[in-house]
């Protein structure tokens, strides 16, 4: 256990945060105010969740069908889910990986923000640990975008306010490049047991549970009980944001999506 009045390193990227944010992080306050080592992990876990999930609110479903179909993603489709699979169902192909492109890049920038801060030595936190809390953040975010549909709605004062711009995804892409960010091996691995699954059962919602489901077993295995919770609960947001779907397969309504089959005609079409 390291003394109660350790010192907080100087931040040494300050062109990725505010300014005064680096100020705040390069002075002793930690010393000063006698916070002790355990509170100061406490706060640079929080913190890292925190730009994780400020990042996570930048729906690109919501700017691209916006852009491209002139309404908000929960008007496309059935589902209405401000991800990639919707919009380039009924958008088209473009549409759907510009979105993917989104929802991947906010994610590997908090990913980039926590390695930064633990490579330049501000927080002590395992740099693995680190990438996790900023990747479950950005997840949160996708999620949860209660500050997207905030500062979407600020200008319309006299205007309808438009609830569904606080509709998030369900974060299966957020999810896969965050596991594959935190360990290449495993988080891969992961997303290929979801994908079989898909396969075997064409219920894109129970890939999608698989995928942390999967990661558990190295987390708690390998890593230890900290990254096991971490996975455990971003296994159980995915089965809850997943749950109106999954609760639909025993009477036979949930949609079933053909993967292989697609992919068969899709080369078909090609040959």
């Amino acid at each position: 256990m390291q003394s109660s009045d350790k010192k907080c390193r100087p931040l040494g990227f300050h062109f990725l945060l505010p300014q005064y944010y680096c100020n705040l992080v390069a002075s002793e306050i930690f010393r000063k105010q006698g916070i002790s080592f355990m509170n100061e992990q406490i706060y640079w876990r929080v913190t890292i969740l925190f730009i994780g999930w400020f990042f996570g609110n930048f729906m690109t479903a919501q700017l691209v069908a916006g852009k491209t179909a002139g309404k908000s993603a929960s008007q496309i489709g059935t589902t209405g889910n401000p991800g990639m699979a919707n919009i380039m169902a009924h958008l088209g192909f473009k549409a759907g990986i510009t979105v993917l492109l989104g929802d991947v890049i906010k994610t590997i920038i908090a990913a980039a923000i926590a390695i930064a801060l633990v490579k330049t030595g501000v927080t002590d936190l395992p740099l693995r640990l680190a990438i996790l809390y900023a990747v479950t953040g950005a997840t949160l975010g996708h999620n949860f975008p209660l500050l997207f549909g905030i500062t979407s709605n600020l200008g319309k004062l006299k205007a309808k306010k438009d609830r569904s711009l606080y509709l998030g995804g369900k974060g299966v892409a957020c999810t896969c490049i965050g596991l594959f960010l935190t360990s290449p091996v495993w988080g891969l691995l992961s997303c290929i047991a979801g994908m079989l699954v898909v396969f075997a059962t064409r219920y894109l919602c129970i890939g999608g549970v698989v995928i942390p489901a999967f990661f558990c077993i190295p987390a708690l295995y390998f890593w230890g009980l900290e990254y096991g919770i971490i996975a455990v609960f971003l296994t159980i947001m995915m089965f809850c944001r997943h749950f109106s779907v999954i609760r639909q397969i025993p009477s036979g309504k949930a949609e079933k999506t053909d993967v292989l089959g697609a992919i068969r005609k899709k080369l078909g079409k090609k040959n």
